[in-house]
């Protein structure tokens, strides 16, 4: 297997929501990592949920199924570390009207990801 050595830094402003930032999915060649810079967040990794506060990070290791939520009404700003192929996913399913037709499937093949359990 091929190793990835570069790597994207991007700051997520995250809105609270009652539910998971994103559905429980899984990148099959990159790490991701968190660190919440203010506010709080829940991460799931596997079956394992951790609560980081301010200054507070995680690791997520390829093909580790894991998701993201905030916690409280204030929402949290996030520094996310990824490869740039798992960037490349989140900016085109952000990109991506969802009444567009265009299926979030294509993006998530390309990336090497997949939504977990499916």
């Amino acid at each position: 297997m091929k190793s990835v050595n570069d790597f994207v830094m991007r700051r997520w402003q995250l809105d609270p929501y009652p539910q998971p930032q994103a559905p429980l999915h899984v990148h099959e060649r990159g790490d991701e990592g968190f660190v919440v810079l203010e506010g709080r967040l829940d991460v799931t990794c596997g079956t394992e949920v951790t609560r980081l506060e301010a200054g507070g990070f995680v690791i997520v290791r390829a093909g580790t199924p894991h998701t993201f939520a905030t916690v409280g009404d204030t929402g949290a700003t996030v520094l996310a570390i990824m490869t740039p192929e798992i960037d490349a996913l989140v900016h085109s399913l952000h990109d991506v009207p969802p009444t567009s037709g265009t299926p979030c499937g294509l993006s998530i093949t390309r990336s090497r990801s997949d939504l977990a359990g499916a």
